[in-house]
């Protein structure tokens, strides 16, 4: 069902994303460059889908443009045979593997929040509450044991899988992999570290180091992510639910406030929203430059 929904957002991304280039393409001159460009947001768009739930979608819009973009390729070839030009069909298969990552970055995303609703519907009392807990509580108990390790695990190995995907290529994503990287060594240690916390202080502050340094993690990471480019009103909104996360977090921990769980789920939306924005940016950015 999670991959269902997914598939049901990116359409209606895929169909904002190809009306707002189209917009762009019939105010700009229609030159070889406007249309390449055209044609590199398209495949990344059209790449995301999982199952191929809306290939056909993008089918239409591909077949629209193709004519006009190969006949304009055909001039560039004809005047200047020393410089081919590959065909647009050609560009439908991406090269990047940028939009992968952004797919798993989804995938670990979707898997968590389900899990963690399950276990909130098998014990709503660890965290519903005026004085509420945080997700760790979930690991000191049989009945939502598996389901919290499912949704973290699955957290985590998605975003080392990500992570992967980034390495290798400019600075940029350099960075990135290293972001998601830790992130999900950190997770993982958070998770482990909350079966075993409440054994003795030892423990639990080992613990709580762990889930502070996570909390700095996400912070810094989204106000890089940020950063990056210019900040527009979502961008905005969206530092401002990952940072209140945060200082929410912090608070509870220090014993200020008690809405543990209302933090750790804020700043995992807002984090999980930045890379997701800060992956397909730079997916259109690297097609265009090809």
């Amino acid at each position: 069902m999670g991959i269902i929904y997914m598939e049901f957002d990116m359409l209606i991304l895929v169909k904002f994303r190809l009306g707002e280039a189209r917009l762009q393409k019939d105010q700009l001159d229609a030159s070889l460059t406007t249309n390449r460009e055209f044609m590199a947001a398209l495949s990344v768009y059209c790449s995301m889908s999982t199952s191929g739930l809306f290939e056909e979608s993008c089918a239409f819009e591909v077949c629209t443009i193709e004519s006009d973009v190969r006949g304009k390729d055909r001039m560039v070839h004809d005047s200047r045979s020393d410089l081919p030009v590959k065909s647009p069909s050609a560009r439908l298969g991406l090269t990047s593997q940028k939009p992968r990552a952004v797919t798993y970055v989804v995938r670990g995303e979707l898997a968590f929040l389900f899990f963690t609703g399950v276990s909130v519907a098998l014990h709503p009392g660890f965290v519903l509450k005026w004085d509420e807990g945080g997700m760790s509580n979930y690991g000191l108990h049989i009945k939502t044991v598996i389901p919290y390790t499912f949704g973290l695990s699955m957290l985590a190995l998605n975003s080392w899988r990500a992570a992967r995907l980034y390495a290798g290529a400019d600075s940029r994503s350099r960075r990135l992999c290293f972001v998601l990287t830790t992130y999900s060594a950190v997770v993982l240690s958070v998770m482990l570290s909350s079966y075993f916390y409440s054994r003795n202080i030892e423990l639990r502050d080992l613990h709580f180091a762990f889930c502070t340094l996570l909390v700095v993690l996400v912070g810094v990471a989204s106000l890089w992510m940020y950063r990056l480019w210019l900040a527009s009103r979502q961008s905005r909104l969206l530092l401002s639910v990952q940072l209140l996360g945060d200082l929410l977090a912090l608070l509870t921990l220090v014993g200020a406030l008690h809405v543990l769980f209302l933090a750790e789920m804020l700043s995992n939306i807002g984090f999980f929203a930045f890379l997701v924005r800060t992956g397909l940016r730079s997916a259109v950015e690297d097609e265009a430059r090809r």
